[in-house]
């Protein structure tokens, strides 16, 4: 297809590039962001796996489980990979835990790791639960507590991979937009 509607980003890419962090990393936000700036396609994994599935996370996770969410996102992460023109995928913060995913998106693409302190994590994810309440599992109801040491054990099971990472940017006191173009300078794209 050659039309109109047809997407041709202004930045050509030899590979995806691929942002992970903890709940809260707002790696969605980030990748529109960068997206926006230089005209690369953004993917927000999850948003592929709701529609994929049909249905929310939450949902999908509390009707068929977190095995069967853990396959649709292996499935639509391979998908993102291959996807040409190459873009910008945000993955969920617990894409990294299934098997193999770590491994092809590190033979595939660049990877960076959005590293937030362990404060601005839980206020970034207090914000999204009052916001977007749907969007996050059904044990983290709206009005829940969200603290620094109440994520603390959750984000040192996972550091391990997410430092594993091509490029760590430090994002605390940045928006999502600030975070962009200094990943795009870094990046020189």
């Amino acid at each position: 297809m050659d039309g109109y509607y047809d997407h041709h980003p202004s930045t050509q890419l030899d590979r995806p590039i691929v942002l992970w962090g903890f709940m809260g990393s707002l790696c969605d936000r980030v990748a529109s962001s960068l997206g926006a700036l230089t005209g690369l396609p953004s993917v927000d994994l999850d948003r592929r796996v709701e529609h994929r599935a049909g249905r929310s996370v939450s949902q999908l996770v509390l009707e068929a489980g977190s095995c069967e969410y853990r396959h649709v996102e292996q499935d639509v992460l391979t998908q993102a990979l291959a996807d040409r023109p190459y873009g910008v995928i945000a993955l969920g913060e617990g894409a990294l835990l299934h098997p193999g995913n770590l491994e092809a998106i590190r033979a595939s693409a660049c990877t960076v790791y959005l590293q937030w302190p362990l404060a601005d994590l839980a206020r970034n994810i207090r914000r999204e639960l009052d916001q977007r309440p749907g969007r996050w599992p059904w044990f983290m109801q709206r009005g829940s507590v969200v603290t620094a040491l109440g994520i603390q054990p959750m984000l040192q099971e996972r550091e391990d991979a997410y430092r594993l990472a091509e490029h760590t940017i430090a994002c605390a006191g940045r928006t999502p937009p600030q975070i962009a173009i200094g990943l795009k300078g870094i990046l020189g794209i």
